[in-house]
């Protein structure tokens, strides 16, 4: 793991990847942290490392992180848990589980907790980038899909708010039409509506819209 003799080809000549914010290397051995950082710097990815679950949060509390590599075991918290907190906090983190141990029960656990993916020590750099390319792909493409579902809300209210426009010039219209047959009420829903939006703007409470259609 700590040599870096023979790097392969996957590692002189990177492939072009999206940008997804800072990545966070998370192992009680100093070493190994250290020796994956470097390995996806070459990828041309910023990267910090942690010891610690605990040197890991408090780094999340002053970074945005869009790649975690987290160890599973680890003296206090577990990478697990630093999982749970991470995707708590930011559900488009992606989450690679790091372990020596290949129980079923460790797997299952990382899934239930929406890790998004799993590397078995030791594995060799290639392992690693492929993993951190497919992670980044993956934020990029949930990050998308909800700026594109933001975009679509804000486009269904304004659609709504066009409307609302439009049903009230046709009230207006229909209104004044009626009162235009008489010479005593002309304009007198006009004038209803100023004296309410006076008084509202005096008292509040109530919503303005609904109160002028009214």
């Amino acid at each position: 793991m700590d040599s870096e003799s023979a790097i392969p080809e996957v590692l002189r000549h990177p492939a072009p990847a999206p940008a997804t914010g800072l990545a966070l290397v998370v192992d009680d051995q100093p070493a190994v942290a250290a020796t994956v950082a470097r390995w996806l710097e070459r990828e041309g990815m910023t990267c910090h490392t942690a010891n610690s679950v605990a040197e890991a949060l408090d780094r999340a509390d002053r970074h945005e992180y869009g790649l975690v590599f987290a160890d599973v075991h680890m003296p206090g918290a577990s990478g697990l848990d630093l999982a749970r907190e991470l995707k708590g906090r930011d559900p488009a983190v992606q989450v690679v589980i790091i372990t020596g141990s290949t129980t079923v029960e460790t797997a299952v656990a990382a899934l239930r907790l929406n890790a998004d993916d799993y590397l078995v020590k030791p594995f060799d750099p290639a392992s690693l980038l492929h993993a951190a390319r497919r992670a980044r792909e993956h934020r990029r493409l949930m990050l998308e899909n909800e700026a594109y579902r933001q975009r679509l809300e804000e486009r269904v209210q304004e659609q709504a708010r066009r409307l609302e426009r439009l049903y009230l010039s046709s009230i207006l219209s229909l209104v004044k039409a009626l009162e235009a047959k008489d010479p005593h009420t002309r304009g007198h829903s006009d004038r209803v509506a100023r004296y309410s939006l006076a008084l509202l703007d005096r008292v509040g409470g109530v919503d303005r819209e609904a109160l002028e259609v009214g």
